[in-house]
């Protein structure tokens, strides 16, 4: 059965784009079947089913079908279209390495980032400043103060979170 796989979503200026490779796959198939259109009108007997399960949603007439994951598709699109469908981001942990700090993060969205530096830990919003140019969830050690408080701001269009502070150097 034709699957699909490494979807792409995109919204702009109002329409939808979905690409995507095609894959054969196997699933097995769910026992309830609803039929939801026709090729003609006048002909019932061209009838394609609706089927779904756990894994994809399927189109199929006889032994030929389309599946759609539901995972990587349907809640891809779902919430590019509707972001409130989804969650802000949530911080997972961090991953430091002698020259970077890196914040997981886990987010059906693609937030934008901004690290920030203050000089403790739990210092009041106004005294978090903007690192420069560090917009991506991987932070760069190498111009940063040490004995610093850093932290990383993931905006999507369903909410902001912030990572909790960590120590600079």
């Amino acid at each position: 059965m034709k699957s699909l796989k490494n979807i792409k979503t995109v919204v702009q200026d109002g329409k939808v784009t979905i690409t995507a490779d095609l894959e054969e796959k196997t699933y097995s198939f769910p026992v309830q079947q609803v039929t939801v259109m026709h090729v003609a009108d006048n002909n019932p007997r061209w009838a394609r089913h609706a089927q779904m399960s756990n894994e994809a949603f399927f189109v199929k007439r006889r032994q030929f079908g389309v599946a759609f994951p539901l995972e990587e598709m349907v809640t891809q699109v779902a919430t590019i279209i509707e972001p409130m469908l989804s969650y802000p981001a949530n911080f997972k942990g961090y991953v430091p390495t002698p020259d970077t700090i890196v914040a997981e993060l886990d987010s059906e969205l693609h937030p934008s980032f901004q690290w920030k530096i203050a000089d403790k830990a739990n210092a009041p919003e106004s005294e978090w400043k903007d690192i420069e140019g560090a917009i991506t969830n991987t932070l760069s050690r190498k111009d940063l103060p040490p004995e610093k408080w850093v932290r990383c701001k993931a905006t999507s269009d369903c909410g902001v979170s912030w990572t909790p502070p960590t120590i600079s150097k």
